[in-house]
């Protein structure tokens, strides 16, 4: 009998090839996430940093420029901040989608490996079936060729 071979076998390789392709885009989506709050994490501490700094300025002797240096710079680090958490959303937002992707591609793949075994099950009964009948046919044509018994069957 000739070996297993799976009719959608090049599909299914397709399929493979497609799942591990949206794992490393899923990879590489985690990676740019996790430096977009990196940076968002970042940006607070100035923030928290300039905040602390311009607490200590309070009693002391500062110019007028001085107290806008930092008026400007602590208003470029919120709107930095508020860029950065987009950035953050929209990475989350990509995860999540190439995490549906993944899903996606796993569930087909999943479902031309049941069809796989599926096949191999029904190839194997087919073989075994054939085998039991090469096997008849032998016996029965031993039994045919073996001599004649001289003893009446009762």
């Amino acid at each position: 009998m000739k070996r297993f071979v799976f009719s959608m076998q090049t599909l299914l390789e397709a399929r493979m090839a497609f799942e591990e392709a949206a794992e490393r885009k899923l990879a590489e989506g985690l990676r740019i996430l996790q430096e977009a709050h990196d940076e968002l994490i970042r940006i607070i501490a100035l923030l928290e940093q300039e905040a602390s700094l311009a607490a200590g300025l309070g009693g002391r002797y500062t110019s007028r420029n001085e107290l806008l240096a930092h008026e400007r710079y602590r208003h470029a680090l919120d709107q930095m901040r508020c860029r950065q958490l987009q950035v953050v959303q929209r990475s989350e937002a990509a995860v999540v989608e190439l995490r549906e992707s993944l899903r996606v591609a796993m569930a087909e793949r999943q479902i031309l490996e049941n069809l796989k075994k599926k096949e191999y099950i029904k190839w194997a009964c087919d073989a075994r079936r054939q085998e039991q009948k090469d096997l008849d046919e032998l016996a029965l044509q031993r039994f045919l060729r073996r001599p004649e018994q001289t003893a009446p069957i009762r």
